[in-house]
């Protein structure tokens, strides 16, 4: 089924409930298909920012991720204090 017939069954089947006596035509129908095949796609090309963050979780629960983590901080550490030294 493609995504456009399920949307058309679903505003019918709300109508339906909602015992709506609003009228549609192909035009109105064609608008709302359209706008709602938009606005699933520029969901989809937008990563969320749970993702993100689920993706650094996922990242920093590695054990060696961690010890890299730290092995870089405290060379930074070093470097830093040897540069101040000089």
């Amino acid at each position: 089924m493609k995504h456009t017939e399920s949307i058309e069954k679903l505003i019918k089947r709300f109508c339906v409930r909602k015992r709506s006596v609003i009228k549609t035509n192909a035009e109105l129908d064609e608008r709302i298909v359209r706008d709602a095949t938009l606005t699933q796609k520029t969901t989809k090309a937008e990563p969320s920012a749970a993702m993100r963050s689920e993706l650094w979780r996922m990242i920093m629960q590695s054990r060696m991720t961690k010890y890299a983590t730290v092995a870089v901080i405290v060379f930074v550490m070093i470097v830093g204090i040897v540069e101040l030294g000089k």
